[in-house]
């Protein structure tokens, strides 16, 4: 093994090597690099800075030329080929660099600023070589422009108005959708309902068949928050409001059930209300101690006070000895201030 080597080194040796002025001419050795398939056009420009060692194309490639390199220990000169370099992927963005080498002198750089230096001129200060099309390997020169590189605190500004831009979008769909639900027309129409559901004792049913798992006849709606949603036409609807507008009458701001059970749909059970007139149908406070809807232990004067809401403010029913004699001042004062919709809340 140790005798082949030798052998090899020796021939190496002994080959004729072309004379000096061969080898420094840049332009004809240029020539003989035929373009490879695929880059029948492609134009190659000497690396500014790196001329007569390195070669870039138009099509984003580096070659190196062929020149005369020194054997260490003194043992004369050998020829380099020169060859087409193989670029590495650096970092998440992906782009690519080379490694150049000449007269002692090492460096990395990357290909789409030795593509842009060649082909047009290095970026002042304050810029960088951009992809066009957004491909980090894709080093044509027709794919390089340079752009302005902005400051950390011009891109920490630039990231604020964006999201102050965002949240004005997102408030202004917000703003259509809340529009849109409380018209009238958020509602379908009766004819649209009644060709989709059959109303059966305060239930929707689905007229016809909805896909493989839907058939017809199939109970329409699933619960969430004690209320009975449906799907219908690509939107959400609460079924008390469908079955409002089935029965003939017009949308309403909000539909009230008379018993407040919110899963009870029947249509004797529904009535139109304001979101003022749908409070004055709710129950006990959590923190109610008297039991009595209205109804609370007034310290100061050691007497029960009865005091009802109405828009906005407290009206005062009296102060009583008795919790009985206060409910029914209570009572007599919601029926004149709440109308039908005055619900009468006991623990009782």
């Amino acid at each position: 093994m140790i005798r082949l080597f030798c052998d090899r080194i020796r021939r190496l040796a002994q080959r004729e090597l072309p004379s000096h002025d061969q080898l420094t001419r840049n332009e004809p050795m240029a020539e003989a690099y035929q373009p490879a398939e695929g880059f029948v056009d492609e134009v190659w420009l000497p690396v500014p800075g790196w001329e007569g060692s390195y070669m870039v194309s138009d099509q984003g490639r580096v070659k190196s030329l062929d020149r005369i390199c020194s054997r260490p220990g003194g043992k004369g000169d050998f020829l380099k080929k020169g060859v087409v370099l193989c670029p590495e992927t650096i970092g998440r963005h992906g782009h690519l660099r080379v490694k150049l080498q000449a007269h002692g002198e090492s460096k990395y750089v990357y290909v789409h600023d030795l593509v842009f230096a060649a082909f047009s001129a290095p970026c002042p200060a304050g810029y960088k070589v951009r992809h066009i099309d957004g491909n980090p390997s894709n080093n044509a020169a027709a794919n390089l422009e340079c752009t302005k590189l902005y400051t950390k605190e011009e891109l920490a500004e630039a990231k604020l108005k964006s999201k102050a831009r965002a949240a004005k979008i997102r408030a202004f769909k917000r703003a259509i959708d809340s529009a849109v639900t409380k018209t009238p027309g958020y509602v379908p129409s009766k004819e649209d309902l009644d060709a989709a559901f059959i109303y059966r004792d305060g239930v929707l049913y689905w007229r016809k068949d909805r896909g493989n798992h839907i058939k017809a006849g199939t109970e329409a709606g699933t619960f969430r928050h004690g209320y009975v949603r449906v799907s219908f036409k690509g939107r959400i609807y609460l079924a008390h409001r469908l079955i409002w507008v089935m029965h003939g009458n017009a949308p309403a701001e909000t539909i009230d059930h008379i018993n407040r059970d919110r899963s009870d749909n029947r249509i004797e059970n529904l009535r139109p209300a304001t979101k003022g007139q749908q409070l004055f149908n709710t129950g006990l406070r959590p923190n109610n101690k008297s039991g009595i809807k209205g109804v609370s232990w007034y310290k100061d004067a050691q007497a029960w006070r009865g005091q009802v809401g109405f828009r906005g403010k407290a009206y005062t029913a009296g102060v009583f000895d008795s919790k009985e004699e206060c409910a029914e001042a209570v009572r007599v004062l919601r029926e004149r201030l709440h109308g039908e919709y005055a619900h009468h809340a006991t623990t009782a």
